[in-house]
Formats: C-alpha cells, structure tokens, sequence
C-alpha cells in the first residue's frame, strides 16, 4: 500500500483545479489574513470575475496625475486654465481676464488660485474643484500667487492695499482671514507659502527705495535674506526636515543671478554672466529641485547642477516644479517667435498643451503620485 505524503497532493490537486479555472489555495494557517492570495503570496483585492484567472491578478499600479495652472488667451483676454495630465478645463469664459497662479491638491480635491477681472479690479479667486469662490471684493484692492492645503485649513500669501499707508502690504489668508506680514512702512509682497506640521512659512519681498529686500517669515516672524544694497526677490519656499529653501534672484549689479537659500545660506545656481533667475524649489528625498531660467532658456537644477529644458523655437522659460514617482515636472513656457506656447518638462522632455495660436503659459504645476 502506498502512502501519499501531503504536500504531493496538494499539488496534484492544484494542477487538476487550475486546469479547470480554479485557483486551489490550501487551507490557511491560524491567524492568517483572509484575503491574502497564496498564488501570488503577497496582499492582493478578491477578484470575483470569470474574465481573470484568480491567479493572475496584478497588483496596483502607481498612477501619476499632472495639474497645471495658467491661462490661454481668448480673444482679447487671458482665461484662467487648469490642465490635468495635458486636458484643458477653462476657469474663467473669456468675458474678463483671468489667470491661474499657483495650483495645489489635498486628497481627491484640486484648489486653483488666480484673480478674475472685475469692475476695475483684480478679484483673488479660488476654485476648488473647478468651484469659484471670490476671496476680495472689487476695490479692496488685493492680490495672491501662492496656496498650500494642510489638512482642513487653506493658507494663501499675496498682498492687500493697507488703508493707512495706502500701498500694498504682504499678507497671508487662512481659510479666507487675511493677516498683514509687516507694519505697512513700506511696500512689499509674499509671493510663496508652505506649512510643514504646525509651522507657516512664507517668502516674498519689501521694498524701500527701488531694490527689493527678499525675506521669509515663519509663523509671523520675518528673516531678511538680503541687506537692500542690490536688487533681490524671491518667489518660493520649500521645508524638508527642518530646512528651509528659498529661490530667486540677487542682482550683481549688471545681471541678475539665480540662487537658493538654505536656512539663510545664499549659493549661486549661475555664474552671472546671463541674465537668470530661480522661480520654484521643491525638495524630495533630501534632493533639492529648482525650476527657473538662465538667458532665454528654461533651467532645472538639482543640488545646484543645472540642466536645460529640451525646447523647439526662440526660447523657453521654467515656472514652476513638482516632483512625483520618481520624475521630475516642470511647468512653463515656450515662444515661437509670434505667441508663448504653455509646455510642461517631463524629466527634461517637453509636451506642449497648447498649439501655439494663441498666447498661453504655466505658472504652477502639481504632480502627484497615488495608487489605481
């Protein structure tokens, strides 16, 4: 009599049970999860369908959304436009101009923020998920560049006409309260808002005289970045692990020069011997990304090391950066000698969103990674 040891029958019957369409799963030891796949020996969904074999079920597949904002010209005025992986959704309809400034995702909601045109004025505008809402009223004199989403709360930095020393002031809006960043002495602005944990940082510029003082303020508290003897601005904040980065420019008398900021530190991104320009940081994994523009050519650096953008025509330029799934996103523009094509940069590659008809560009860009 032959005796048939257990792990030869297992795999007899899975043969005979897999032949027939079934995957045969021996019996699951104590305490194991219930919907673990043992063909697959790793955590999958149940799948109940006749089209797959049980056994050949994929895993999910990281999926990466692309969002930029900026605008396209309709007639003779600009609508604000909001792209998601290259399709067009107009904001605003070409009755009043309108832009898209700065984009920026928190969950399954997408939040724009521009100004709509309106009796005489600028109106700060946000839209979430496609929904305008109006964040100033016509004459109260106000504008935004910049929002982040933490949680429930909405932080945008802009500038709002002071009533006492009539000039604008750098402000800060959460959840729609707006709060003056200096005392109104002189003009300045806050281009760049990011919250890391319970902390709000902020960049922007003061003026006195006619060169720009770049700053940062972190919950309120302002940092100047440079002394006001030679023109600076900055236009982005980034924190990762305590570290704080800011990019823009400082004047070296004769050209501009893009630089970063790292906890106060100044490094040059470029030689000065061009005009030049740093628009946008963004730090992923320790590696730190600017986005900007050197001569008449989009720049992205990474640890200082500059790459140019791939572009067709007469010149390009870099907007803004995001960094997702392991790519890099560069949002901007390219001119072909009659109008200014919006481009988004894939790893350097560039995909235009528009035909070039008509005026258009990207001034944020947004690139998130999540599971299908």
């Amino acid at each position: 009599m032959k005796i048939f040891h257990s792990h030869i029958l297992t795999a007899f019957l899975t043969l005979i049970l897999a032949s027939s369409g079934h995957c045969f799963e021996p019996q699951k030891k104590s305490g194991q999860n219930p919907h673990q796949n043992l063909c697959h020996g790793q955590f999958s969904r149940p799948r109940h369908d006749s089209a797959s074999h049980p056994c050949n079920d994929p895993p999910p597949q990281p999926i990466t959304d692309v969002y930029a904002g900026g605008y396209e010209f309709g007639g003779a005025n600009r609508v604000a436009t909001l792209w998601k992986n290259g399709a067009a959704l107009s904001l605003s309809d070409g009755t009043s101009d309108a832009v898209i400034y700065s984009v920026a995702t928190n969950g399954n909601d997408v939040y724009a923020l521009g100004e709509v045109y309106d009796t005489n004025n600028y109106i700060v505008t946000v839209w979430k998920n496609g929904v305008a809402t109006k964040l100033t009223a016509p004459g109260e004199g106000a504008s935004a560049y910049s929002i982040f989403v933490s949680g429930n709360d909405v932080y945008i930095a802009g500038q709002k006409i002071d009533n006492i020393h009539h000039q604008f002031v750098a402000t800060l809006w959460k959840n729609g309260i707006p709060t003056a960043l200096t005392d109104g002495s002189e003009y300045s602005q806050a281009n760049s808002v990011f919250v890391s944990g319970t902390d709000v940082y902020v960049a922007g510029i003061g003026f006195k005289g006619s060169n720009g003082t770049s700053k940062v303020w972190k919950n309120g508290v302002i940092t100047n970045l440079t002394d006001g003897t030679k023109n600076s601005q900055v236009f982005s904040v980034s924190v990762y692990n305590k570290d704080v980065y800011v990019a823009g420019f400082e004047s070296n008398g004769f050209n501009n020069i893009a630089k970063i900021w790292r906890n106060g530190f100044a490094s040059d991104l470029t030689d000065g011997s061009k005009f030049s320009g740093a628009n946008s940081v963004f730090v992923s994994n320790g590696g730190v990304y600017v986005a900007g523009y050197e001569g008449n050519t989009a720049m992205v650096w990474k640890n200082n090391a500059g790459s140019f953008m791939q572009y067709t025509t007469m010149g390009s330029g870099a907007e803004s950066i995001s960094v997702s799934g392991g790519n890099v996103y560069a949002g901007g523009h390219e001119f072909n000698n009659i109008n200014d094509i919006a481009v988004i940069w894939k790893n350097g590659i560039e995909a235009a969103l528009t035909d070039g008809t008509h005026d258009a560009k990207v001034l944020s860009i947004s690139a998130i990674t999540h599971q299908e």
